[in-house]
């Protein structure tokens, strides 16, 4: 993929919001705020509008966690699934990626589930 191609894939979050909006009208802000802001960082190292930390939002946060952990632990085209520890590893030494009391949560209530 060459710059040009991810700065395309990176206008995905703020084009879903936009037509979200534009058809249904109706939608909650927790899930707007959660298509708009699923690639947000907490260190402002995310898109497409490189928010930080509080700024932002609980569901974006919380999906974030969701996003990485189903592209981790999910088998595609290009790639064989990870085991959950192993993804659980990798998203624990992301510093500055993830909400870290959201993330530890997430991961405290996924364990009892681990197959």
């Amino acid at each position: 993929m060459d710059d040009d191609e991810w700065e395309e894939i990176k206008k995905h979050p703020a084009t879903g919001y936009d037509l979200l909006t534009e058809i249904s009208g109706g939608l909650t802000e927790e899930v707007t705020q959660i298509v708009l802001q699923h690639h947000e960082k907490i260190d402002g190292s995310g898109y497409p509008k490189g928010l930080k930390e509080i700024d932002i939002g609980r569901f974006g946060r919380i999906y974030c966690i969701v996003d990485v952990y189903d592209a981790l632990t999910t088998k595609r085209s290009y790639k064989e699934a990870m085991s959950k520890m192993t993804a659980f590893t990798i998203m624990q030494d992301s510093p500055g990626h993830f909400d870290e009391k959201l993330l530890a949560r997430f991961i405290r209530l996924a364990v009892p589930h681990l197959e």
